[in-house]
């Protein structure tokens, strides 16, 4: 059983298609910018 406490977001099933899903939610595509920028 996962540790919410630890992992409240459960992190190790945070893939790809998770956080594309999160950005079509949240619409953060300045923050997704700003992550692509720093990664470069």
């Amino acid at each position: 059983m996962a540790n919410f406490n630890l992992d409240p977001w459960g992190t190790t099933a945070l893939v790809e298609d998770d956080y594309a899903r999160l950005i079509k939610e949240f619409r953060i595509e300045e923050i997704t910018e700003t992550l692509r920028q720093k990664m470069m």
